[in-house]
């Protein structure tokens, strides 16, 4: 997707895999070699969610997988964030 362009510029890009996170910042989206800013264990997360609407982690489609990180995407947009475990998202 970078090398044809295909990412907008924007502050901040994120890639979501079912056991990891990736987020990265804007200064570094045109260095394809460096790694992303924050790289976090998605699992609990998705065990989470998957668990609220009685989803198997597991044997969850590609499509509830996409809800799931909508649904936490939200909650982390509207969450406060002396929480400490948004701390790294406040940060960023």
């Amino acid at each position: 997707m970078l090398v044809h362009s295909a990412i907008p510029n924007t502050p901040f890009f994120f890639v979501a895999f079912p056991d990891n996170f990736y987020l990265w910042k804007e200064e570094k989206l045109g260095s394809f070699d460096k790694s992303a800013d924050y790289d976090l264990d998605a699992n609990e997360i998705i065990k989470n969610y998957a668990e609220k609407v009685h989803i198997s982690p597991q044997e969850m489609s590609p499509q509830e997988f996409d809800i799931l990180v909508a649904d936490w995407l939200k909650d982390l947009v509207k969450a406060k964030s002396s929480k400490d475990s948004l701390k790294w998202a406040t940060k960023s």
